[in-house]
């Protein structure tokens, strides 16, 4: 959705293997290109949020070996909102920052979900 700001939820389920799970072997969960942060959530237990690159979480410990339910919280800043605010008549705008130009990236704001998320991957 363009000019989404907020929390949006993803979820996504993960088959993990026995070889993936071996004893001595780090398993990450990476997330893409998410701009702001992510909450990341494996098997409903929480592992915290990522709020810088790279956006890639050690689920080794979280893991099962099977299939696994992962989902991740993606919030990121009013700037996109803002960035569809300007190009709406004053009546129909849900913002009213004076701050054109600062902080978006541009005219066009920044994606509001993530790119490329890999997914898992060994360390």
């Amino acid at each position: 959705m363009k000019y989404f700001s907020g929390t949006a939820t993803y979820s996504k389920e993960v088959t993990v293997t026995a070889a993936q799970k071996a004893a001595g072997r780090r398993l990450l969960l990476d997330l893409g290109d998410v701009q702001n942060l992510a909450r990341v959530r494996l098997n409903g237990k929480d592992l915290g949020v990522l709020w810088k690159a790279p956006y890639v979480a050690d689920i080794t410990a979280a893991a099962i070996v099977g299939p696994t339910s992962s989902s991740f919280e993606v919030t990121n800043t009013w700037a996109n909102r803002i960035a569809g605010d300007e190009g709406k008549p004053q009546d129909q705008r849900v913002t009213w920052a004076g701050s054109a130009g600062r902080g978006r990236g541009g005219a066009t704001g920044r994606p509001a979900t993530p790119a490329a998320p890999q997914l898992l991957r060994p360390a």
